[in-house]
């Protein structure tokens, strides 16, 4: 009889033991998956005051926004050396470009307008039914030049003129509000197929998914995710989306990796606040990270 309880006893310790083992393997195998997904971060540049808004020109590098100085500067891929590209900038963020390459930029100072070859500008908003708008933030642009972006109140100086933050549709020199229940608009990205647009609040965290029909017009909206509430690494900020439909985004856990179902499944922490991101020449390999003062290049490996 005491010899069956040992038999039993040993089996209760195996079984245990199994299953301490197991969660041990699930948990290095998830570590060693999430190491797989990026690579060592690497500065490229730095000594800026608060850069945002990474966007890649091919043949050329990558520019990105540094608000505070108002300019606009560019990382030269060939070269290794940073110069300016833009000043002043209207105290620039988000940068994207329509499909004939003209560059467009969200700033400020209330306005999202389009940079010409001469680098002078021209506002294509700055007011939404009479009002000034709040503090256009980021942009995401279709196939089709229609332009979708974020108008929080960050940098606002005074009260501002509308009563709400709202996510605004721009489409044939008209500016359509497609939402207004955000307190902190932000981030936006669009899919790769352009049947879906994300959009984040850096108040709640929450990222808002929008279903697009054909003329790029929103039929529908879901919550997809929750990055969590800002902390003093930031709250939910920039987002892009690579070919499989995974979301990619900055916010207060660093840089988080959703599947299309809203799963996260890859995650990379830094040590300051990250800001935005953006795809080098070829989507889903480079990606580009601005940080409080500098601007990261991570590898991505899976």
């Amino acid at each position: 009889m005491y010899t069956h309880f040992l038999k039993i006893k040993n089996m209760k310790i195996s079984n245990s033991l199994f299953l301490v083992l197991s969660t041990v393997i699930l948990f290095l195998s998830c570590k060693t998956e999430e190491k797989k997904f990026f690579g060592e971060p690497q500065v490229i540049a730095s000594g800026f005051q608060f850069t945002e808004g990474p966007h890649w020109l091919d043949g050329e590098g990558l520019i990105f926004s540094d608000i505070p100085a108002s300019k606009i500067y560019i990382w030269k891929a060939d070269k290794d050396t940073v110069e300016v590209w833009l000043d002043p900038s209207g105290r620039s963020n988000g940068i994207d470009a329509m499909p004939n390459g003209d560059i467009i930029i969200a700033q400020h100072s209330g306005k999202i307008s389009r940079v010409n070859s001469d680098k002078s500008t021209k506002t294509l908003a700055s007011t939404y039914k009479g009002k000034k708008l709040n503090s256009p933030n980021d942009l995401a642009i279709t196939s089709d030049s229609v332009v979708f972006f974020t108008d929080p109140t960050f940098g606002v100086s005074g009260e501002p003129e509308l009563e709400f933050s709202g996510v605004y549709q721009l489409k044939n020199d008209s500016l359509k509000l497609v939402y207004d229940e955000f307190k902190l608009p932000n981030g936006i990205a669009l899919s790769a197929d352009e049947r879906f647009l994300f959009a984040g609040d850096s108040e709640t965290g929450d990222i808002i998914k929008f279903n697009l029909d054909e003329k790029a017009e929103i039929i529908s909206k879901e919550l997809f995710a929750n990055i969590g509430e800002p902390t003093e690494l930031g709250g939910a900020d920039g987002m892009l989306m690579d070919n499989d439909n995974r979301l990619y985004t900055t916010g207060p856990n660093g840089l988080t990796v959703f599947d299309e179902s809203g799963k996260q499944i890859a995650q990379l922490k830094f040590k300051e606040q990250i800001t935005n991101l953006s795809w080098g020449s070829e989507v889903g390999e480079t990606l580009f990270v601005t940080a409080s003062d500098k601007v990261y290049k991570v590898e991505v490996q899976n």
